[in-house]
């Protein structure tokens, strides 16, 4: 892809949210629901006289979080194709949502427990090179950092774009899976400069004190992240 045709990516993808209202409120809605989640387990983890009781719930809380984020996500992944090629409607969002969440929430668990896996190594290989050789706690840490972004970059960006595969082209799991490996391997800079400025955008936004930063994560970073990343995947090539 052009420098033009990716910086083009961004105009773009505002413009798509304003053509498609809807995304935004859909979007706040996760968060919202979210929120409720987070509040009543929170709210209700104390009262809980185990451990196990607790280590459950919070499993449950997880797992329930996450099923509803890859609802939202398939929908709104089918929204914005269909918004990109046209126009979307509400019930675009449903027919996508249905279809994906359960496909969608497998590649979810499988980009989670890539991370995870890279986390363990990153944090056990600093502390048996920091052991190893006498390091203090600040090398030790840097070791950790460098561990763990090598790994992002290096591992878990090839599974960034499998979701969006999984709706766009209709394809299985671990079709999705190597589509976003060939992808990345085809486009890797242009997808670690869109991790880097979604990145950037994120900090930002969540440094924002209060209600105020969350609700702009959702109402427009997620929207934004999402019509970008679903034009990317259109214009940058690799066909079904």
């Amino acid at each position: 892809m052009k420098p033009k045709d990716f910086f083009n990516l961004f105009g773009k993808g505002l413009k798509d949210i304003y053509k498609n209202f809807l995304i935004l409120v859909l979007s706040i809605l996760l968060g919202f629901i979210l929120f409720i989640i987070s509040q009543f387990g929170s709210a209700l983890a104390p009262r809980l006289q185990t451990t196990i009781s607790n280590v459950i719930w919070t499993i449950v809380v997880g797992l329930v979080s996450l099923v509803l984020v890859s609802y939202f996500f398939a929908g709104l992944i089918g929204m914005a194709k269909k918004t990109v090629k046209g126009k979307a409607k509400r019930k675009d969002f449903t027919l996508n949502a249905n279809k994906f969440w359960f496909k969608n929430f497998q590649i979810v668990l499988i980009m989670l427990a890539v991370g995870i896996l890279i986390w363990g190594i990153a944090h056990y290989g600093a502390f048996f090179i920091g052991k190893a050789f006498g390091l203090n706690l600040n090398a030790a840490l840097l070791i950790f950092i460098l561990i763990y972004f090598a790994g992002l970059v290096g591992i878990l960006i090839f599974f960034t774009f499998s979701s969006f595969f999984l709706v766009v082209n209709d394809l299985n799991v671990l079709e999705s899976v190597q589509k976003s490996m060939k992808f990345v391997k085809k486009n890797y800079l242009g997808t670690l400069s869109l991790s880097v400025v979604f990145f950037v955008i994120y900090f930002l936004i969540d440094s924002i004190e209060g209600i105020l930063g969350d609700a702009l994560i959702y109402a427009v970073v997620l929207p934004f992240v999402v019509f970008v990343m679903v034009r990317f995947v259109l214009t940058a090539g690799l066909k079904k």
